[in-house]
């Protein structure tokens, strides 16, 4: 996932840092159903944006729930609940690493 918004990401998904087949920006999974996230879960290629703290960690639960086991990475208090629900949480900088 990604905390920007679509055209903030779009550099890095032309210069195929990011592949992608599919965004999802947050208010989109707000109105999406868990069988719904579910299904979108099985594209490769997928880029969520503007998620927000509850919905990164939706997004965890979900994966779980499908047997994957995940890793989240995350610079900040506001992915602490994801990084402490994930299989293995990554911290990055000297404020993810204090949250971690």
């Amino acid at each position: 996932s990604n905390g920007d918004n679509t055209e903030k990401a779009k550099p890095d998904i032309e210069e195929g840092c990011l592949p992608m087949s599919r965004v999802v920006e947050g208010t989109e999974l707000e109105e999406m159903s868990e069988d719904t996230l579910s299904e979108i879960l099985d594209i490769k290629e997928l880029v969520f944006a503007r998620i927000s703290p509850a919905q990164k960690l939706q997004i965890v639960k979900a994966l779980q729930a499908k047997g994957e086991i995940v890793t989240v990475t995350g610079d900040g208090v506001n992915d602490a609940p994801a990084l402490k629900n994930a299989d293995m949480g990554v911290a990055m900088g000297i404020m993810g690493t204090d949250v971690a």
